[in-house]
């Protein structure tokens, strides 16, 4: 399992509507969401999903926070597989 780069979108006022009217930024900024970080998560290539933390107040998630999901989501991605492997989900197999 792996990660593509994170997404930080300090300000989602600056980016709604930009777009297709189904982007995750505007569905977050129609929840009252004002900042998040995206982070896509695929299994042997394959994406399964996406960790999206959200926050009410703009520029809540700074270098620190960034730095802090990016160094989680490989253990994120791990026990995700690991799951997945046991529910029958995917293939056994090393995560890469």
């Amino acid at each position: 399992m792996s990660v593509d780069r994170l997404l930080r979108v300090s300000d989602l006022n600056l980016v709604a509507g930009q777009a297709a009217e189904d982007r995750c930024e505007c569905v977050l900024k129609e929840q009252g969401f004002s900042a998040a970080l995206l982070l896509p998560i695929r299994v042997q290539g394959d994406p399964v999903g996406a960790l999206v933390l959200a926050s009410r107040r703009p520029f809540a998630y700074q270098l620190e926070q960034e730095e802090l999901v990016s160094n989680l989501a490989p253990m994120l991605c791990q026990g995700l597989h690991q799951v997945m492997v046991v529910q029958g989900l995917v293939g056994g197999g090393s995560s890469g």
